[in-house]
């Protein structure tokens, strides 16, 4: 009986140092993705910025729709009715700002590495991409109920 006691014992705390690490790396490779502050600069973390809604140029007010693709140009991802991004891939660089744009008529829940933001119907969300994870690492862009609509690689 104390063998089979011990037995459990040892594959429980196996399971929690496995569990432990496992959880640690997630938590560091969790990339940290802002929504632009209202001076144009990305200096929140996703948890503080998460879904703020702020879209912002770099006056601090809202950019007009036709500004914004202008401004953001080859920086931006579209996405249609049915969730299918413009483009599906995009190498970019640690700190670089995006756009992503709901070209849909309803609102659309986007995620990106993770962080979600609610992306009210033909509106659009400026964020700022970032990670404490060592680079390169791939984020990927899910729209909707949809997963991997769009990869994001992120390098130095």
């Amino acid at each position: 009986m104390d063998k089979k006691v011990t037995t459990i014992a040892v594959i429980a705390a196996a399971l929690l140092i496995v569990a432990g690490i496992y959880f640690s790396w997630q938590a560091y490779s969790t990339p940290v993705i802002s929504p632009m502050g209202q001076n144009g600069e990305g200096g929140e973390t996703a948890e503080e910025g998460l879904n703020s809604g702020v879209n912002s140029g770099p006056s601090g007010a809202k950019l007009a729709y036709t500004a914004a693709v202008e401004l953001y140009g080859d920086r931006r991802i579209q996405f249609d009715e049915t969730c299918v991004a413009l483009p599906n891939y995009m190498a970019l660089k640690k700190g670089t700002a995006i756009m992503l744009d709901n070209r849909a008529s309803v609102a659309r829940k986007i995620s990106v590495g993770g962080v979600a933001y609610n992306i009210a119907a033909y509106d659009y969300q400026v964020i700022t991409l970032s990670t404490s994870a060592p680079l390169p690492i791939t984020l990927n862009v899910d729209c909707g109920t949809g997963q991997q609509n769009a990869r994001i690689l992120l390098q130095q």
